[in-house]
């Protein structure tokens, strides 16, 4: 893990997407820093705040699974990605 990419979010410090081990499941939390656009195309493959996911692989792009779907996204927007291990 990375200690300079750790967040502090509402007074809790939160991981990122990017920062997460592979095969965990994790919660999301917020998405700081992302543009609607990015945000709304997230939501309608399902990744929206106070979803539980499992992230599969973090190289070479993290590719989380959602339910039975997996997604794959860049790191610079996983970074912006909140999230809180479960």
């Amino acid at each position: 893990m990375n200690v300079s990419s750790l967040k502090m979010h509402e007074k809790q410090i939160y991981l990122t997407l990017a920062d997460i081990k592979d095969n965990q499941e994790i919660k999301i939390v917020d998405f700081l820093e992302v543009s609607e656009a990015v945000k709304k195309h997230l939501h309608a493959y399902g990744l929206t705040v106070d979803r539980t996911v499992r992230v599969i692989s973090t190289r070479p792009e993290v590719i989380i699974q959602i339910e039975e779907t997996e997604i794959a996204m860049e790191h610079s927007i996983a970074r912006k990605v909140h999230v809180r291990s479960i």
